[in-house]
């Protein structure tokens, strides 16, 4: 069964976030500062609207990660950002299942 078919991602243990395919997340502006103010559903991974990147929510719909296949950006809602990060292979596995080609 493929990864889209499944309810749920494991995108780290003990943590399942839903796959939404169907939603991508716009307004994050040029750089990407915008991003800490977007929302979607709760617990989801969901595409951009810019080709390649995924933002995972949290139980409140609010943005707390934004993925590429270079970095993570770590996202305190309606604040800021954490340190960049490399992505795991769980992060860059989600990516590749959003964003199929």
């Amino acid at each position: 069964m493929s990864e889209l078919k499944k309810p749920f991602f494991p995108l780290s243990p003990g943590v399942l976030i839903r796959l939404r395919p169907d939603i991508s997340l716009s307004s994050a502006g040029r750089s990407g500062e915008n991003v800490k103010f977007l929302s979607g559903p709760s617990n989801s991974a969901v595409k951009s609207a810019g080709q390649g990147r995924v933002f995972v929510t949290n139980g409140k719909g609010e943005v707390i990660l934004d993925i590429t296949a270079q970095r993570v950006k770590p996202v305190t809602p309606r604040s800021g950002f954490g340190d960049k990060r490399l992505p795991t292979p769980q992060e860059r596995q989600l990516l590749k299942v959003l964003w199929r080609e």
